[in-house]
């Protein structure tokens, strides 16, 4: 799982930069993580915050990353 989300985190970051390179504009990342005890991905909610924001953007993870949730009915 980690290796899954930290790639679908690195995608991410690739896409945000080339939005960057062609509009100048900083996009926010939406991760597939969330800071919920409930859920698995919390163990690694911290890692994907920590490398978004180090690459120097803005970062939402659920219940407000709305985008991943469109995301994962298309990959389903």
């Amino acid at each position: 799982m980690l290796e899954r989300l930290l790639h679908e985190a690195t995608i991410s970051i690739q896409v945000a930069e080339e939005v960057r390179e062609l509009t100048g504009e900083r996009a926010t990342v939406h991760a597939d993580v969330n800071p919920n005890e409930e859920n698995l991905s919390n163990k690694v909610t911290d890692v994907i915050i920590g490398m978004v924001k180090g690459m120097g953007y803005q970062v939402l993870v659920k219940p407000d990353s709305w985008a991943s949730d469109i995301a994962d009915m298309y990959t389903r």
